[in-house]
């Protein structure tokens, strides 16, 4: 769901507010990681016939799958800036 401009006004916040910024960068690096989720499923499934073909007494079997990455700039996620554990 996206919100236009004119509704963020009319709830008098601005796209550049820090919150509205803050949520809208959460809500893409949670789709990344949902998106790397599903691909990391069906890449284990892959895995497993291939360890399962070499376990049964096949050749080695090629690796058809490659490690999926985090799309760029999606580094490692961590607490809001200020935020502390008492």
């Amino acid at each position: 769901m996206t919100i236009s401009r004119g509704e963020l006004a009319a709830l008098g916040l601005l796209a550049t507010d820090e919150d509205i910024v803050q949520q809208a960068l959460d809500a893409t690096r949670f789709r990344a990681v949902v998106d790397f989720h599903a691909t990391m499923h069906s890449a284990a499934k892959s895995w497993t016939a291939e360890k399962n073909f070499e376990r049964d007494g096949g050749s080695l079997a090629p690796a058809s799958q490659t490690l999926p990455v985090l799309p760029a700039g999606q580094g490692r996620g961590g607490p809001p800036a200020g935020f502390e554990l008492n």
